[in-house]
């Protein structure tokens, strides 16, 4: 009896393309030849790591920003509980099954959406193997989650960290800081500032939620990617107004077409960023949802004279109508 590796490598190629991520992962995973193909063939992975399948499902769930990237299947993996009795326990197992998995299949990934609890060595050095990445979305925002070790208010807020300076520049020549750069020296450049090649180099999409990244590592990361006409940033509160004004001096100012800047409740994310929102002409999607300190009225106000291009927009206070629709329920009802 003839085996489908008995056919032509084209074909087997092209039937790859049609094998839904997780079958195509268990077909690279039975034979060295079906791994070589599904490398070929994996462009995108949707992967979240959770300690129960319905922390899994939650998230799935509650994801408020939309999939730009691509619409593949998630693959969902649930960790035993012997890895999931702590929350250091869940953060670690978490980023090690992340690393595994993308230094096993991800070679020749161009849109990768990862949703774990936090962000660690080693899944960081894996991500920053991946030079084709034309999307990349990191997930660490999940509510719904509860888990005996969680702090009620864990999911309000990041801490900053410098893993995140593992997405540009050269480890070996990167400075130990992960503050904003140091004033320029005589020769007119910073102290920190690094000539080195880029890790990515190719983004067009930037998604992240509830992640502690500074001004200074979320400028370098464009930087080194000046493809980028897509930020998404959800509860990203360690960013101050000075990113903002970076922004609006930028070639971003006229090349980013959507910026979601949501959940963002801080001291430095108020007025003051207006004027720097007003330099970014090629905007065409904009949401502060959930931005409570920037006046509603200042950006309906640009979104009329400032933003021709605009054909979405989301205030950064909720509305209220004067006439809210009450529910009437049924008193039979048990």
């Amino acid at each position: 009896m003839a085996s489908v590796d008995s056919l032509p490598t084209e074909l087997l190629h092209q039937i790859c393309t049609f094998l839904p991520t997780p079958d195509l992962l268990s077909f690279g995973a039975s034979s060295r030849l079906h791994h070589a193909l599904s490398l070929m063939t994996l462009h995108t992975l949707r992967l979240g790591i959770f300690p129960s399948r319905i922390h899994g499902l939650a998230s799935s769930l509650s994801c408020p920003i939309p999939e730009t990237a691509s619409s593949a299947e998630p693959i969902n993996i649930v960790l035993p509980k012997g890895q999931s009795r702590s929350k250091d326990c869940v953060i670690r197992n978490q980023n090690r099954k992340a690393a595994r998995i993308l230094s096993l299949h991800g070679r020749s990934l161009r849109d990768l959406e990862l949703a774990i609890w936090s962000l660690e060595k080693p899944a960081t050095d894996q991500i920053a193997k991946l030079a084709r990445l034309r999307h990349l979305s990191i997930r660490l925002d999940h509510p719904h989650t509860r888990h005996r070790d969680l702090r009620p208010n864990h999911w309000r807020e990041a801490e900053r960290s410098t893993v995140w300076n593992s997405f540009f520049g050269d480890p070996k020549e990167r400075p130990a800081t992960d503050s904003l750069p140091a004033e320029p020296t005589s020769q007119g450049r910073s102290s920190n500032q690094i000539q080195s090649r880029p890790v990515f180099g190719e983004l067009r999409t930037v998604t992240l939620e509830r992640a502690g990244i500074t001004d200074w590592q979320l400028q370098r990361l464009l930087e080194e990617n000046p493809g980028v006409e897509e930020l998404y940033l959800r509860k990203c509160t360690i960013l101050t107004e000075d990113f903002f004004a970076w922004l609006a001096g930028s070639s971003f100012s006229q090349r980013l077409r959507v910026l979601r800047f949501e959940c963002c409740d801080t001291e430095t994310i108020d007025a003051r960023i207006v004027p720097y929102l007003e330099a970014l002409v090629g905007l065409e999607d904009l949401s502060l949802s959930s931005c409570p300190r920037i006046p509603n009225s200042e950006i309906q106000e640009l979104a009329r004279e400032s933003w021709p291009k605009l054909k979405y927009f989301a205030l950064p206070q909720l509305e209220h109508a004067e006439n809210s629709t009450s529910i009437e329920v049924d008193p039979a009802y048990k």
